[in-house]
């Protein structure tokens, strides 16, 4: 009868304007949960939303969609750039999948720390090479030149270090950090902002922890749409049931992705999720 559809219950009307080819190549179906990057994704490097981002995620937020920022920041900080994003409390996965959080309350729901024993001596290591480091402890950056921990590595005796990142001019940085994880499966490093280094529990995984999150709430990889722009993020786009990745981001991302789209445009994907 006119007026009624049998289009089954979550599925997006078919697009009906001509200039709809991008979003035609959305999924038919509207998402439960969208797990997004924040830097560089949604938000440019003074953290001020992209425009039309705040907006779009207001869109799917009114739709039901669960929007859960999957960062490396820390979990304050994560929870920093959900405000500005107009997100109130839900859960984060920061520290790159090192922490699943509630920015509700800032309860730390699950957290992989680095092995017990395995920071004070590596940072001994590294600052006797030159190298500067930076360990989170509780969501605390801890530095040598802080003021608060003149000899950096005993004060990490028996401290939950999240993550070290290491950077400085030392020629044996490269030789230094192999040399620290030889042997190890339970440490590894990847490259950080600022030609930098991040020592991290191998199974830190945005695309693990995103799994994790998934099956507390019930939602399968299928309705699951995740968003990202860098190399930590190509895991996740991949086991999402459909990745975004910007156009303007790391390689390895554009290739894990479903659908490549410029940052300009990428409100529009997003609230096409839900949207006509």
């Amino acid at each position: 009868m006119p007026g009624s559809s049998d289009r089954p219950a979550g599925e997006r009307p078919a697009p009906s304007d001509p200039g709809a080819e991008e979003r035609s190549a959305l999924p038919a179906t509207a998402p439960r949960l969208l797990a997004c990057d924040l830097d560089h994704t949604l938000v440019d490097e003074a953290g001020e939303p992209y425009p039309g981002v705040v907006a779009a995620l207001g869109e799917l937020g009114a739709h039901g969609v669960r929007i859960v920022p999957c960062t490396g920041r820390t979990v304050a900080a994560a929870g920093a750039g959900a405000r500005r994003l107009g997100l109130a409390g839900g859960l984060a996965i920061a520290y790159h999948g090192g922490v699943l959080a509630d920015l509700s309350d800032g309860r730390w729901l699950e957290r992989l720390d680095l092995p017990a024993g395995f920071a004070p001596p590596a940072v001994a290591a590294l600052l006797h090479a030159g190298a500067a480091v930076t360990a989170y402890v509780e969501d605390e950056r801890w530095e040598q030149e802080d003021g608060r921990h003149a000899d950096l590595a005993a004060a990490l005796e028996g401290a939950a270090v999240t993550r070290l990142v290491v950077g400085g001019a030392s020629p044996r940085l490269a030789e230094l950090l192999d040399g620290l994880l030889r042997g190890r499966t339970d440490v590894a490093v990847s490259p950080a902002p600022g030609e930098r280094f991040e020592l991290h529990p191998t199974a830190a995984d945005k695309a693990a922890a995103l799994a994790r999150l998934c099956a507390r709430l019930g939602v399968p990889p299928a309705g699951a749409v995740a968003c990202g722009d860098g190399a930590p993020d190509a895991a996740m786009l991949r086991w999402a049931g459909f990745g975004i990745a910007v156009a303007e981001g790391d390689a390895a991302a554009r290739a894990a992705a479903d659908l490549v789209v410029p940052r300009s445009a990428l409100p529009d994907a997003l609230a096409g999720l839900v949207t006509p």
